[in-house]
């Protein structure tokens, strides 16, 4: 457990780095991009229109379930507020400091469903703010997110 915890912390701050031929590629991949912009080859224009649906698809799915997602301009992840449910279960299992940490482990152990609690990415003194709070990323495959809707489909009708 002690060797985890620190692997994970340094998981999540070394992968931030960027070595100078990878920040070449990406210069240079910016450069092709501002010349085809406008066009139906543009990368951007194209990774929005794939994106937009699966952002709706993944926001409905997380109402139905009882979430209660904040819809972002742009990216690919969805936060959200998720204590509607909170009454519903018995988070008396873990053991963490804070509500999103306790029930995303929860769900991870018990639903089989991976999703981020926020407050990891808060200062120590701020993680109060996040705790009502997820992250999930909807850049996936279509079967991948027809997956995460069926699992969050049968828990909640469990839990009515």
């Amino acid at each position: 457990s002690n060797l985890i915890k620190n692997l994970v912390a340094v998981h999540q701050t070394a992968i931030y780095t960027c070595a100078t031929p990878v920040q070449e590629a990406i210069a240079r991949g910016f450069e092709h991009e501002i010349s085809v912009f406008n066009t139906p080859e543009s990368y951007f224009q194209n990774l929005c229109k794939e994106l937009r649906p699966k952002m709706h698809f993944m926001s409905t799915v997380l109402k139905e379930s009882g979430f209660k997602p904040v819809i972002p301009e742009g990216g690919y992840f969805l936060v959200s507020n998720w204590t509607s449910l909170e009454h519903k279960l018995d988070l008396s299992s873990e053991t963490d400091k804070y509500k999103d940490l306790k029930f995303t482990k929860w769900l991870s152990k018990n639903v089989k469903f991976q999703i981020m609690p926020l407050s990891i990415f808060f200062s120590e003194k701020s993680k109060l703010l996040a705790e009502d709070y997820v992250r999930l990323c909807f850049f996936k495959k279509d079967e991948t997110l027809k997956e995460a809707e069926k699992v969050l489909t049968t828990w909640t009708r469990k839990l009515s």
